[in-house]
């Protein structure tokens, strides 16, 4: 065996010897009352010889054995345990007897040491290593020391128990790798933009956290302190998609977010605008940078992004038709032409000759301006009459006027470009008090009859 595996076996082995002998030894002394003084001598010189070999033979294993071991004290930086936490009974004196004191010679061994100089607080230190492990003794004395070391070569070291690394990966960590493999290869700019907000959001608090120290219930609190319910529904969803991803992968045996219950954000409901405000802002837009701009969007339904990215390409001057084939968004003040949003977005629009009439003349892009400018000429024209109108808006007016023509659903949604007809129908269609008075009199004749009967 290893020398420093047999170490302490050698030890226990002395030291239960040396009891063993001089036990049997001391018992045949005291019991034999026909022993006279003379034998009693004899035994007693014996007793002394039989301890001056085994200390002799002591210290010969102790040279053969590690010679760089040193019986001196030694500092080692490791957390300092309480006698209690090595399940040793505490001594409540510090009196030894003649009997203790003969048996100094027991401990040593190498890899057992104690300081002869108390440390700043006053206590002495003592150590035994085993196996490579050292474990540290403590006491008000250097006799309870040793005599604290005696007890753990009788009854053995406690196990230490050791606490289990976090070996998974940290949020920031696992984040980074999710959006590099899984996500910026399919998503467009805007949308890349948009989750590297949450992942911000999601990295103020839990970057260094490893994965497997996330918890149901820290989360929960959290994103209750965060005051803005979209970025929380946003930053939630983001983490929830994450963590799912990590389990799959088996980095994480549950997700925690399946426990975080937040009230989802409610958006707000835009709705079109009624004839008569289409009416007061068609006049008011007369003669303002704005109004080719308005009217493309009122009698077209592009989103924005839509609009902005037309060139003189795309228009059909023979037949009144706008090609719809790409959008453009901007980031950091720049540029990005890119795909519509969904495939249904590729569509052709027929557009009023009014309308059209706002595009003849521009070469190259129609409107080469952005989204914040655009922005702030309708807020100069909610400023002037009193009707608030976005470019949202006017999207969800061209829907309703749609409908009140009696155009039905499926080509609504293909004029709007919807992937779903449910978004046409429920999100971008509103019943207005106007329209459902068109069919006042067929409502109440649909039950004229009944009471005729």
């Amino acid at each position: 065996m290893p020398g420093g595996q047999t170490a302490l076996a050698e030890k226990r082995s002395y030291y239960q010897a040396t009891r063993t002998r001089r036990t049997a030894l001391t018992d045949d002394i005291s019991n034999d009352e026909t022993i006279n003084g003379l034998a009693r001598s004899c035994l007693t010189g014996l007793l002394t010889a039989i301890k001056s070999e085994i200390a002799k033979t002591i210290a010969n294993t102790k040279l053969k054995e590690n010679a760089g071991l040193s019986t001196a004290a030694t500092s080692i930086p490791k957390t300092e345990s309480t006698d209690a936490d090595k399940g040793l009974p505490k001594k409540q004196d510090d009196s030894f007897s003649a009997k203790e004191e003969e048996e100094e010679m027991d401990i040593d061994f190498p890899g057992i040491s104690v300081n002869s100089i108390p440390r700043a607080d006053g206590r002495y230190q003592g150590h035994i290593t085993d196996n490579g492990e050292r474990t540290y003794v403590y006491g008000r004395t250097i006799n309870e020391v040793k005599w604290k070391i005696r007890e753990l070569l009788k009854f053995g070291i406690p196990k230490k128990k050791r606490v289990k690394k976090d070996t998974s990966p940290t949020v920031r960590e696992w984040g980074e790798k999710w959006f590099e493999l899984y996500k910026a290869p399919n998503l467009k700019p805007k949308s890349i933009e948009s989750l590297r907000y949450c992942l911000k959001k999601i990295y103020l608090k839990y970057a260094n956290t490893h994965l497997n120290s996330l918890n149901a219930l820290d989360l929960q609190e959290y994103f209750l302190s965060m005051k803005e319910t979209r970025a929380r529904d946003m930053a939630l969803y983001t983490l929830t998609e994450m963590l799912e991803k990590a389990r799959k992968q088996r980095l994480i045996k549950e997700n925690p977010c399946d426990g975080v219950e937040i009230k989802k954000h409610v958006k707000e409901q835009k709705c079109g605008l009624t004839p008569d405000e289409q009416r007061t802002l068609e006049k008011a837009v007369k003669g303002m940078l704005i109004e080719p701009i308005f009217q493309l969007l009122l009698t077209g339904g592009f989103r924005i992004g839509e609009l902005l990215a037309l060139t003189s390409d795309d228009v059909d001057f023979e037949n009144n038709k706008v090609h719809i084939n790409k959008d453009v968004v901007f980031i950091k003040n720049q540029r990005i032409v890119q795909t519509t949003k969904t495939k249904a977005g590729n569509r052709i629009i027929p557009l009023p000759e009014k309308s059209m009439e706002y595009l003849k003349g521009r070469k190259g892009v129609l409107f080469n301006t952005t989204y914040n400018a655009v922005q702030n000429l309708f807020k100069r024209l909610t400023k002037k009459t009193g009707i608030n109108i976005s470019a949202h808006i006017l999207r969800h007016t061209y829907s309703n006027r749609l409908e009140e023509a009696g155009i039905p659903p499926k080509v609504k949604q293909y004029l709007l470009g919807h992937a779903k007809l449910d978004t046409t129908q429920n999100v971008y269609t509103d019943t207005q008090a106007h329209y459902v008075g068109r069919f006042l009199d067929d409502i109440r004749g649909a039950f004229d009859t009944h009471f005729d009967t």
